[in-house]
This record gives structure tokens, C-alpha cells and sequence, in this order.
């Protein structure tokens, strides 16, 4: 194909639009046999979603069968509906209206979860389990019996190529095998209908094809649905196809009926020369296709649409199949004449058919909104015309105040998650003091013994069977009629209660609290019984003071008598406390609360170390330095306001602790607070440095700080209480003795709160006692053991013979000192620690950041090689070298390259002219090169491509040359800056798309790229028009001004690409741009980067597995196998080098037996000389035709005969593409 095929410049009849728009239409569907029973039947299916408070539909009206033994491929753009249509079948979703059944069984009211098997697009694996746990565990959790599990997970394994990597976890697995294990998890456990959304999203060609070869295998006795957005995949794998867009089918059938209704027939591609003769091949041409249209046409390539020469299609049929053959006979007889170096033909793909359905679905969002999004980008102004790169001149004021933007914008939309982080350790502080509070509490409030407020309403009785006290009786019945006591009379009391408690013994308890019996003695003397129930608290005095109160008002006709408990405190237990710790609850809950307050030193530096984004904040001449700088003051910024919340709370529950005389404590806490922030933000910072990933980071980070904590306290605490049962007075000087414990900020932060808080109550202590206690200091009667003689100053020191177990007289503690007091207890060293940990933290973080740091482990590993053998040394260099000798006898313009590279870098210094050079650059981990020796040069304006499968070395050869990666050897060159001697230059001179999406999710795309326009210089109407120019030129503008997090996988890429982009910096490193990103992205990020690079002269290398990308894109590519260039030279020559000849498709009914298909394969070997047989799937045969006396017209008519002889349904034959040449050096 030539590259203006891919640029979206091709233009749609409109009666194509017409047909295809038309969903109803019959043509475009094909017709189903009515006997077939569906196992997937969907029917007028519909989904709505709520997105910003508006309504979109996301499904409209779909309606599809899928049968047993076939595999149905949903194909379609980003958002189109197929994610949404699965999710609905699966039952994660419910649909707004149809429904949908398997097996005859109705989702909506049957569970089917059983039959299913799921692979979403993001994978659901366990980092510590191995492929062979996860298997087993799928297979049992689907109803696999355990006898049967090992030869289920045994088969499944074997389907899909992973025997060998049964052991290995799944943190261990490359990307491919993730997905296959994926696919796997779907297929064990007898699942017989699978739903695979996406399944080879991501994998190299070759690992593809292993699935799609597993899915042909396993189709026989499953109902599979696939969505993709691989035109190649669907036409491969799929028996049957339909075709979705804007949330509808436009389309459905086999793979040949959908070319035939929307495809666009054969293709034939012309190189020309000087003496090209436009109009004398298109009146060629028209002899033999009455219709022929020009399709495309630039400097050195033309393309024209020839039709379909099927007679079942209704669309151009412009040939017959005897005149077909005759065009490609005469135009070999013609080549010279023409003008024609040489052409190539390729017959309609389901890509043209997804292209159409882009076009038109384009086409009605613009008419929808009335839009016109074409041709936008020459509208504005163009800054990145402007060579001169601004970005490179940007000061560090700018970038100071660019990077407190982004952070403003990220506590604005996180403002629930910080109200989250204060909350917590508010409520954990508050929780703490209480409890210590309650442990305090030395003067408890008087209790009055009302038994109505005390118990509310109760049960009574009295009895009485004397006259002379009836009406004694008669005022204690009303005394408890007043206090809500139900009052029976009875005549037995004993029985009464017995009867009572047996009748019911939960409400006697409750219920049945006093009583009173009145009669007299023998003598005339009153005789009065105060019943009580002896399970109630407090019910004896109550029984008696209603007595009592009974009689009074029997003598004096009124008044009452009330009853007040107070609890009398012991001089002593006042002061138990001075002899320092107290046993409270700090050490529980201080690592709780300060760990959470913590949190966002980490989440946002492991957000953007994980995402990229902080790597290309640094690409942008950010200094490290400044990076971490910003970071901290808006983190301490934030934590300086929650610490004034958080003072609060001690400083509430106990103010005589804290204020008054007492003040030294509330500043003495403040500085610890403020002193834990300033060591505990750069120590977070440093582990967001050392581990890799962001949910496991914040693991260990927040388990480390609250159990190392804990669990010290706890072990030094019960230590010391055993050591203080002996009479020892070593454990008050535990936490002193072991010093190396104060190397943690939370572990100095919890012991400098928990000492404040002792040295606090000690110096309150004497306040504690009342005047009326202080008065007892002038007593004669005062023991000179009392503990009260202590706080009594001039008479303490006075007494010489002071009990040696209270200690001297009561002294002020200083809370900061470094010297230790009586009891040892001292916390000047914690806050010390605190000051100092903060200067080392920040020393480290800077360290652990340069260059030198990175090249630390390489230096290790050099002088660990040293002591190696001298002699082993020697064999491992010849066969290295040997190895390099062989590799570069691959391809001479390799060795060519790497010449030219030694030359050019030996005669003078930096790039010399070229764009970036890179000279000898390596990578080993161990014994392993990832990268070996590679060199190359990009010059201004060129698009070099690198090809090659996962693990190839892409991906680390970018690592390397923007920084994220240091390699073992080698350098690069851009201008006169090096990678080795002037990384910071060298790195600010390019612009980075990696391979992950480098976005903040709480920034929006706009905010994404004003930030990096910012970092790299641009400002004020530079910066407006570039970001505007960015976004139209990507298909931004929709999404523009909302939240990355939000945005669809193309999108991400195409926001990922502008950030590149932006500030129009020299060079471009791309690393899979359009890896996840559907036909239509891929289209407009071709374009953006076509525009850029000729607008700016920048040089773009780019990493891909995408064929069809790097042929459409690239001048120069480079197929990149086990570290090494294999081949290279632009697609022209790697054709004309290693692709002679035709590529031979053919299809055939799935139906044709065993016996003609291998009758198929023997005419074709033996008609055709030096054919090869390169692709065997179900139902379709690929060929490489490499006969120089064949050509393409002897081709055509040999195939027609072939077709009509064993009845094919559809073959094409094209030039043999660029990935069968990838194929086979990757293979290689």
C-alpha cells in the first residue's frame, strides 16, 4: 500500500454511504439458515449510560446470532459498543432495553455464568501465583472436579504454547503470555461460550498467530465471540464478522460477503520514475475496467481502485475474469513505456471495509454537530513551523510556577481524598487522647442516687399486714410511685420474688430493683425491711434512701432526701504518674494517624513515575532538583495545615497539660509535628524511587510504618514492664539504648508525642492537688513517706531522710533536652534525629536521582566481572565477538550503517549534521544483552522505523537514550550533547511518547499539554496556539477539557503523541503510538505526525510491531531481532531485497473435506514452481509465490481455473508484503 492510503485522503461515494448507513438494508447483511440453533441470540439490544449528566447511547438496536463451532468477530473502532456489548452478555452490565440468551436461557432470569468463559481487555492475574495455580484455581472455581483439573489446566496449557511457562509467575510473564494466560483462563473449565474482548491486544505478529491458530482450534465445541480492532484478526478468525460503529451493526457475514458489500475491490499500486505516463496507464487500464478510479497519487507513488471482478458483488463491477488476467500481461509488455519501476496489486481487505465505516461514521458526528473538522489545522497559526525550538530556552521560574500549577490542579480535584487524610488520624487522635484522658481521670463526677434516672421505670412491691403502719406504708408506696416504680402489694414477699425471678428472669434483673416490708415487733417497736436487688448497681442505698425518705415525710408530711456518690482519690494514686511513662495508647495510634498524613508525599510521585509523566517532565530540562523541591513545599504546605488541626486535640483534652505555666509542651508537640514532615516526605519520596510499582509501593510503605511502630513499642514496652518487675530502673532507658530506631521518622515522631505527653504530666502533676491537700503541708502528722511532701517545696527540701522509693523533691522537666533526667527520660534526641534525617533524606533523593547513582550497579557489576577467571573472560569475549561477526553479516547495509556511525563520530565530535546518532549502544542484565552494540543515524525530516517483536530490545534502546535506563555501554549524540557527557542537554532535545499512556488522571488533555508547553519554554499566545494546533490536528477537541482517567484507550495515544509534540523539540522518540489505538486514531496520528515533521524538520524514530504503520510512515526501517538490526533500508528495498514474487490467498468453504483440500495443496506444488505454503488456519491457505515465470496475469488466470475447479468461495493475490519479510527475520 502506498502511504496516502493510510492518511484517511480517500474519498466515499455517497451511495456507498447510503449502503452502508443503512442498517435495515439486506444487502448488507447476510442471510442465516432459519434451522441453525443460535447459542448467543441477541435481540433489539439497547444501553444508555450517563456520562456528565447526559445521556449516550452506547448500543442501539443490536441484534445478532452466534452459533456453535463458530467464531463470530465483532470489529469495530473505540467506542463503538463491541466492550459494551460483552460486558452485557457476561451480565457486568444491564442492558437499557432487549435482551439477550443463551442456550435458550435468558440472562436477565437464568444464571448461565457456567457457561461462560471471560477475557477482558485488562488482565485479571494474581503477580505471585504461577500460570498453573492460576489455571487450577479458574478451573475448580468453574466446577472442575479436583481428579480431572490436572489434565484440564494440561490440555489448555498445550493449546496455547504454555508448557513451558507452567511455573513461572505471572510478575515474571512478557505481555504476550499475559494475554494468553488471559485467553486461557477463559477456555479451562469446560466454558462453552467464550467472550474474548480484545485478546491479542498488544501482541507482537507472531504470538498472534499462535492464538489465532489456539481459537481455530478450540472453536469445534465452543460458541467464541472475539471483539478487535485487527482487521487482519477478524478476517483470519472469523467464520462470521460483524461490523460495528456508533454503537450499531452495519454490517454481518463471512469474511468475503462483507468485502464483496463493503469493500473496495483490487488495489494496484504503481512506483514511478521520471518518465511516468499518468494518462497513458489510466487509459490502459480503462480498456480493462471501465470504472477505474485514482485513489491517490504523490511524488513517487500511484494508486488506483481496479473494482471487484466478482460477480456477486454489487459494487464497481468493472471486470471479467479473462480480461482481468490480460491488464497485468500488458502492463509488464508496457512497464518501460510507462514510466513504471515497477507495481504491486492488493485486493480488498476488512481494513477497507473498516475504513469506509470510520468515513462514514465521521462524517455523521460532524453532520450531527455541525462540525468540520478537515483540513482545520491551516486555519491557525503554526508555531511548530518555527525551527528554531523555543522549548529549549525555558527558565526555571517558569518551570517552578508550571509544576505549582499542576499540583494546585491536583489538590483542587482531590480535595475528598484530602478531607480523607485528615479525617482519619483526626479521629485516630481523638480516639488516642480520649483513652488516655479516661486513664487520667483522677476525680470522677458525683453520682445522685435517682433510681428513676439511674434504672427509669421499674418494678416494686410492698408489705403490709399491720394496721398500726398502714399509712407509713401507704407514703412509701407513693415515695415510689413518684420515682416511676410500678408498686404492687403483696402478702408474701419471698414468694413474690421467687415467683418473679422464675416467671421471667431477664426482667427480674432489670426490672424488679427495691421493695419495703412495715410491721412491728412484739414490744411496739418499729420493724422495717428495705428489699434490694443485689444484681443492680447501687440498688441497697437506693432501697434504703426511699425508706428513709418514706419515713420523713411520714413525720413531717413533707421534704426528701437525696443521696450523692463521690469517689475519694488517694493522695498517692494523684501522683502515680510523676515517675515518667505512662502506659496510655500512643504507640497504638500515632503510626496510624502520621502514616496516613504521609500518604500524599507518595501517591502523586508513584502516580507519575509509574505513568511516565515524571520522566517527561525531566525530558523537558526540569532538574531533578527542582522536581522534588516543588514537590515537597506543596506536600509540607499540606501537611502543615492538617498538623494545626491535628495540635488540637491534645491541646483540647488536656489544656493544664498543655497551656498556662505549661506552654513549653504545646511548642515542644508542634515541633515534633512540623520535624516529622520535614524527615517524612523525602524518605516517601525515596521509596517511590526504589520500588517499581505503585499498589505494591504503597503497601509496604504504609504496613512498614504502622508495624515497625507497633511492634517496637510492644516489644520495648513489655520488656520494660518485665525489667521494672525485677526493681530494675534499665527499661526507662530503652528507647534511648536502642538509638538506631530513631532512623525512622515514625518511630521518632511516636516516642517524641509519647515523651511529651509523660514529661507533661509530670510537671502538671502538683497542680493536681487541691488546696485543702496543700494545706496538709503544714501538718506535724505528714509522713515523710507521703507522696504529697514532694510537691510541698520548701518543706521537701527540708527532709533529708526522703523515702528513696518516691524519689527527690518534684522538679520541671525540660522537654527538649539532650541530657537525661531522673528517670531517664529525655527527647531532645528525637527531635535532633527528625532535623537531621530531613538533610539526609533530601542528600539521598538527590543522589539516588543523578546519573552516577544509576551507574552504580553497572560499576558493581564491572568489578564483580574482574574476579572472574582471566581465562573464562577470554572465551566469553571471542564468542561474543564471534556472535557480532555473525549478526553483522546479516544484512550489508547494516554493516554499512555501523561503518558510516564509526566514521563519522571518529572525525569529529556530536552528531555531525544527522539528527541523532547513536554509536555502539548496549544493555545487559547478567549474561543476557538486551540491546548489543546497536548504531545507527537519523537525520533531520527522516522517519526512521524499528521493528520487532516483544523482546526484541525496542523498548530498551528508548529507556536508554531518554534517561529512564543506563546503558552499559555506547552513546548517543544529538547536536553536540551526548548521552554519556551532557545527559541533561542531550535528554531536553526530545520529545517522548512511551509505550504506557504519560498521563495524570487528575489533570485534564488541555492542562497536560499546557504543562509541557510551559516546561519546555512556550508562553502566552506561542503556547495557546500550539496546544489548539495539537489538539484539532488529534481528534481532541471533543475530549479536550476533560480528565485523562476518563479518556478512551485511542485518545490516551493520542494525547500521549501531543505531549511529544509539544514545543516542537528536535527529536521525537515514539514507542508504539498507536498500539491500542483503533483504525480512526491510528489515521489521525499518522497525519499529526506527517504535518509535524515536515512543518518542522524534526527527525522521528519510531518503535513498532505495526507493519502497515511503519510501511505507510517511514522513510528508513530497520527490523530489530535479539538486540541487533537484522535488516534495514526503507520498504522499497526490503522488498525488492527479500520479498520477490506474490502473496496467495485462498478461502474455501469450511465445509470441504480433507480428502480436496489436500488435493488443493498438491495441484498448487505442482503447478507452480518454488510456492510456499506460510499459513494453514481453517477454512484458508496462504502462499508465497516466488516463480520469476510466473507472472501476476499468467497468476489470475491459473487461480480462476483453480477456483472454478475446486469450487473456492474467494482468493487474492497481492505483492508480498512487509510483513512476511518481518515474519521471517523475527523467525530467524
Amino acid at each position: 500500500m502506498v502511504r496516502q492510503h493510510w492518511f484517511g485522503e480517500t474519498s466515499v461515494v455517497p451511495d456507498e454511504i447510503e449502503l452502508v448507513r443503512n442498517e435495515d438494508s439486506v444487502e448488507n447483511f447476510e442471510e442465516e439458515s432459519k434451522s441453525a440453533f443460535g447459542i448467543v441470540v441477541i435481540k433489539d439490544l439497547s444501553k444508555d449510560v450517563e456520562l456528565g449528566g447526559t445521556s449516550k447511547l452506547v448500543l442501539h438496536d443490536v441484534s445478532l446470532k452466534c452459533f456453535q463451532g463458530q467464531i463470530t468477530a465483532l470489529l469495530g473502532h473505540n467506542e463503538a459498543g463491541k466492550t459494551s456489548l460483552i460486558n452485557i452478555i457476561a451480565g457486568k452490565e444491564l442492558p437499557t432495553k432487549g435482551s439477550v440468551s443463551i442456550n435458550g436461557l435468558d440472562i436477565s432470569t437464568n444464571m448461565i455464568r457456567n457457561l461462560l468463559g471471560v477475557c477482558p481487555q485488562k488482565h485479571v492475574l494474581y503477580d505471585e501465583l504461577s500460570v498453573e495455580q492460576h489455571l487450577k484455581f479458574y478451573a475448580m472455581m468453574k466446577g472442575t472436579s479436583l481428579r480431572q483439573v490436572t489434565s484440564e489446566v494440561k490440555r489448555v496449557l498445550h493449546i496455547l504454547k504454555l508448557s513451558s511457562k507452567r511455573a513461572e509467575t505471572a510478575s515474571n510473564l512478557s505481555y504476550a503470555d499475559k494475554r494468553k494466560l488471559n485467553l486461557a483462563i477463559a477456555i479451562v473449565g469446560g466454558s462453552k461460550v467464550l467472550l474474548l474482548d480484545e485478546p491479542t491486544y498488544g501482541m507482537d505478529v507472531e504470538s498472534k498467530r499462535h492464538v489465532w491458530h489456539a481459537l481455530q482450534v478450540i472453536k469445534h465445541d465452543h460458541t467464541v465471540i472475539v471483539t478487535t480492532q485487527s482487521c487482519e484478526e477478524a478476517d483470519i478468525v472469523g467464520d462470521r464478522i460483524a461490523v460495528m460503529a456508533e454503537g450499531e451493526i452495519l454490517g454481518r457475514g463471512t469474511p468475503a460477503f462483507i468485502k464483496q458489500k463493503l469493500g473496495a475491490g483490487y488495489h494496484l499500486h504503481v512506483l514511478k520514475d521520471e518518465k511516468f505516463d499518468f494518462q497513458g496507464l489510466k487509459s490502459l487500464i480503462a480498456k480493462h475496467a471501465s470504472l477505474v478510479t485514482c485513489e491517490n497519487e504523490s511524488y513517487k507513488e500511484v494508486s488506483f481502485n481496479l473494482g471487484d471482478f466478482s460477480p456477486a458483488s454489487p459494487r464497481l463491477v468493472s471486470l471479467n475474469q479473462t480480461r482481468f488476467g490480460d491488464l497485468f500481461e500488458q502492463l509488464d509488455s508496457c512497464k518501460s513505456d510507462l514510466g513504471i519501476i515497477s507495481y504491486g496489486v492488493s485486493f480488498s481487505t476488512i481494513k477497507d471495509v473498516l475504513l469506509t465505516v470510520s468515513n462514514i461514521s465521521s462524517m455523521k458526528q460532524s453532520h450531527s454537530t455541525g462540525n468540520v473538522t478537515e483540513n482545520t489545522s491551516s486555519e491557525i497559526g503554526d508555531v511548530s513551523r518555527n525551527p528554531s525550538h523555543p522549548a529549549l530556552q525555558a527558565s526555571l521560574g517558569n518551570q517552578f510556577r508550571s509544576l505549582l500549577s499542576k499540583h494546585f490542579h491536583y489538590c483542587k480535584r482531590r480535595w475528598k481524598f484530602h478531607i480523607i487524610q485528615l479525617a482519619i488520624p483526626f479521629i485516630l487522635m481523638l480516639m488516642c487522647y480520649y483513652l488516655n484522658a479516661v486513664a487520667l481521670e483522677f476525680q470522677k463526677e458525683p453520682l445522685k442516687l435517682d433510681i428513676s434516672s439511674v434504672y427509669g421505670t421499674t418494678d416494686g412491691f410492698y408489705y403490709n399486714e399491720d394496721s398500726t403502719v398502714s399509712n407509713l406504708a401507704e407514703t412509701f408506696k407513693n415515695v415510689l410511685e413518684s420515682n416511676d416504680v410500678n408498686v404492687k402489694k403483696v402478702s408474701e414477699p419471698t414468694h413474690y420474688v421467687l415467683n418473679y425471678g422464675t416467671k421471667n428472669l431477664p426482667k427480674y434483673l432489670k426490672r424488679l430493683v427495691v421493695g419495703g416490708a412495715f410491721d412491728t415487733f412484739p414490744s411496739g417497736r418499729l420493724n422495717l425491711t428495705a428489699w434490694h436487688n443485689a444484681g443492680s448497681v447501687h440498688s441497697m442505698p437506693m432501697s434504703i434512701l426511699l425508706m428513709q425518705t418514706a419515713l420523713l415525710r411520714h413525720i413531717t408530711n413533707a421534704g426528701s432526701i437525696s443521696l450523692v456518690i463521690e469517689a475519694f482519690t488517694p493522695v498517692s494514686n494523684k501522683y502515680r504518674y510523676l515517675e515518667g511513662y505512662f502506659p496510655g495508647w500512643i504507640d497504638i495510634f500515632v503510626p496510624l494517624a502520621f502514616t496516613f498524613l504521609s500518604l500524599s508525599s507518595i501517591l502523586s510521585p508513584f502516580h507519575e513515575k509509574t505513568t511516565k509523566a515524571k520522566l517527561l517532565q525531566l525530558m523537558c530540562g526540569v532538574p531533578s532538583a527542582m522536581y522534588w523541591i516543588v514537590n515537597f513545599l506543596w506536600d509540607y504546605s499540606l501537611y502543615f495545615v492538617f498538623c494545626i488541626f491535628l495540635i488540637m486535640v491534645p491541646a483540647s483534652f488536656f489544656p493544664s497539660l498543655y497551656f498556662g505555666k505549661n506552654i513549653e509542651a504545646i511548642s515542644s508537640l508542634a515541633l515534633f509535628f512540623f520535624l516529622y514532615g520535614w524527615a517524612s516526605l523525602p524518605l516517601g519520596y525515596i521509596v517511590t524511587i526504589l520500588l517499581k510499582r505503585e499498589n505494591r509501593g504503597l503497601s509496604i510503605f504504609i504496613g512498614f510504618c504502622i508495624l515497625f511502630s507497633v511492634f517496637c513499642f510492644d516489644l520495648l514496652a513489655n520488656i520494660a514492664h518485665m525489667l521494672k518487675l525485677g526493681g530494675s530502673r534499665i527499661p526507662f532507658r530503652l528507647g534511648d539504648t536502642i538509638w538506631f530506631l530513631r532512623l525512622f521518622p515514625i518511630y521518632s515522631i511516636t516516642r517524641g508525642i509519647q515523651v511529651n505527653f509523660d514529661i507533661a504530666i509530670h510537671n502538671s502533676a502538683c497542680d493536681m492537688f487541691t488546696p485543702e491537700d496543700l494545706a496538709l503541708c503544714q501538718s506535724s502528722s505528714l509522713s515523710s513517706s507521703s507522696t504529697l511532701l514532694r510537691c510541698c517545696k520548701d518543706i521537701c527540701k527540708k527532709k533529708s531522710h526522703l523515702n528513696k522509693n518516691y524519689g527527690d523533691c518534684h522538679e520541671t522537666w525540660n522537654h527538649l533536652s539532650l541530657t537525661e533526667n531522673r528517670v531517664y527520660m529525655r527527647n531532645g534526641p528525637d527531635a535532633l534525629y527528625l532535623g537531621l534525617e530531613g538533610f539526609i533524606f533530601f542528600a539521598l533523593l538527590i543522589l539516588l536521582e543523578s546519573r552516577t547513582a544509576a551507574k552504580f550497579p553497572i560499576i558493581l557489576k564491572i568489578c564483580f566481572r574482574r574476579m572472574r577467571n582471566y581465562l573464562s573472560r577470554i572465551v566469553l569475549r571471542r564468542g561474543h565477538q564471534a556472535l557480532l561477526h555473525e549478526n553483522t553479516t546479516v544484512d550489508p547495509q547494516v554493516l554499512q550503517e555501523e561503518v558510516r556511525i564509526e566514521n563519522m563520530t571518529a572525525s569529529q565530535q556530536g552528531s555531525g549534521g544527522e539528527a541523532l546518532i547513536v554509536k555502539e549502544l548496549t544493555k545487559n542484565y547478567g549474561n543476557f544483552s538486551s540491546v548489543n552494540h546497536l548504531s545507527f543515524g537519523v537525520n533531520g525530516e527522516e522517519y526512521f522505523g524499528i521493528l520487532g517483536v516483544n523482546g526484541a530490545g525496542k523498548t530498551s534502546t528508548f529507556k536508554m537514550l531518554t534517561g529512564e535506563d543506563v546503558p552499559s555501554s555506547g552513546n548517543a549524540f544529538i547536536q553536540r550533547y551526548s548521552l554519556v557527557g551532557n545527559f541533561r542537554k542531550f535528554q531536553s532535545h526530545l520529545g517522548y511518547c512511551p509505550e504506557v499512556d504519560p498521563l495524570i488522571d487528575d489533570l485534564t488533555g488541555r492542562e497536560m499539554l499546557v504543562l509541557f508547553g510551559q516546561l519546555r519554554g512556550l508562553r502566552g499566545y506561542d503556547l495557546q496556539n500550539n496546544v489548539i494546533e495539537l489538539i484539532q490536528n488529534l481528534g481532541l477537541t471533543n475530549c479536550a477539557d476533560e480528565l485523562t482517567q476518563f479518556y478512551s484507550e485511542g485518545d490516551k495515544r493520542k494525547l500521549s503523541v501531543a505531549i511529544a509534540l509539544v514545543g516542537s523539540p528536535p527529536v521525537i522518540l515514539l514507542d508504539e503510538p498507536t498500539a491500542r489505538g483503533d483504525l480512526e486514531s491510528r489515521r489521525l496520528i499518522w497525519n499529526a505526525l506527517t504535518r509535524f515533521r515536515n512543518r518542522t524538520g524534526a527527525a522521528i524514530l519510531l518503535a513498532t510491531q505495526s507493519i502497515e504503520e511503519s510501511e505507510a510512515l517511514c522513510n528508513r526501517l530497520a527490523i530489530m531481532v535479539k538486540g541487533r538490526f537484522h535488516c534495514l533500508g526503507s520498504a522499497e528495498q526490503l522488498k525488492s531485497k527479500n520479498g520477490q514474487g506474490y502473496m496467495l490467498t485462498i478461502k474455501f468453504s469450511k465445509k470441504l473435506n480433507a480428502e480436496k483440500v489436500n488435493a488443493l495443496k498438491t495441484n498448487m506444488q505442482d503447478s507452480l514452481k518454488n510456492i510456499t505454503l506460510t499459513g494453514d488456519y481453517k477454512g484458508m491457505l496462504q502462499y508465497k509465490v516466488v516463480d520469476p515465470s510466473v507472472n501476476v496475469g499468467r497468476l489470475f488466470k491459473f487461480m480462476f481455473d483453480v477456483k472454478t475447479q475446486f469450487e473456492l468461495e474467494d482468493f487474492s493475490i497481492s505483492s508480498v508484503f512487509l510483513e512476511q519479510i518481518y515474519l521471517e527475520c523475527s523467525r530467524a
